[in-house]
């Protein structure tokens, strides 16, 4: 309910925002409504580390240059945890292949940032703008307006292409069907399960508060039940043993 709510609180100030802007109103009262607060829990467009590794092994068996543009996609959203807007506004001379950095000119909020590359998607981008991002631009038929950035299409064109293919391919694995979000939630619970520093986890993933990272901790009743069966003392003994 309260997510509802937020999401109509923002349309109201879009559309009173371009009112205002258009000399149709004087002001937005929308400005002064504040945000309902919204319970701190990580998305469920999580996939566990088995079901990602499964995901991306299947995109990595490509058969056309669309595939194998999303699966560069795919590679680069696990190992950075960029938001797809993130990813559709990167240029090349934003990657850093040697260092295994990527500038992040236009983060949410407007925020700029660094973000990680892993050595494997290092290796995967390295191939893509060497050969890859030509194959790509050649496969679009008529002038490009984003052919300057990495993947040569917008956000909205970029999200749609990735929802699809991730849509089919979770669908053809009998995966949970997760969304280009969910690379960044995932990233964020494998890192979190690896033992990796909360920290760290912040960095890697742009957040300006520790508080924001620590939606993480957050761990499913699944994992408490095998936590709990694993560890706790008091548990049947198989067959033969003492």
């Amino acid at each position: 309910m309260a997510g509802t709510c937020c999401n109509a609180l923002k349309a109201a100030r879009v559309l009173f925002r371009y009112l205002v802007t258009s000399g149709r109103r004087d002001s937005n009262p929308f400005l002064a409504v504040r945000y309902p607060r919204l319970p701190h829990r990580i998305s469920r467009n999580v996939l566990t580390e088995a079901q990602m590794n499964a995901l991306l092994e299947r995109l990595r068996q490509f058969t056309s240059i669309e595939q194998y543009k999303i699966h560069v996609i795919a590679e680069l959203l696990y190992a950075t945890g960029l938001r797809i807007a993130e990813a559709a506004s990167l240029e090349p001379k934003d990657i850093d292949i040697r260092q295994r950095l990527v500038n992040v000119r236009e983060g949410k909020g407007g925020k700029s940032r660094t973000a990680f590359l892993t050595g494997y998607a290092a290796d995967v981008l390295e191939c893509y703008l060497a050969q890859g991002r030509d194959a790509v631009l050649r496969n679009y038929h008529g002038p490009r307006p984003q052919g300057h950035t990495i993947f040569c299409v917008g956000f909205a064109r970029l999200k749609q292409e990735i929802n699809h293919a991730l849509r089919e391919t979770c669908r053809v694995l009998e995966l949970p069907v997760i969304t280009s979000h969910g690379f960044r939630h995932s990233l964020g619970t494998h890192l979190l399960r690896a033992g990796c520093d909360m920290r760290h986890i912040q960095v890697i993933l742009g957040h300006d508060r520790l508080r924001t990272t620590q939606v993480y901790t957050h761990v499913d009743k699944d994992d408490v039940k095998a936590s709990l069966d694993a560890h706790h003392p008091r548990k049947w003994k198989k067959e033969g043993t003492a």
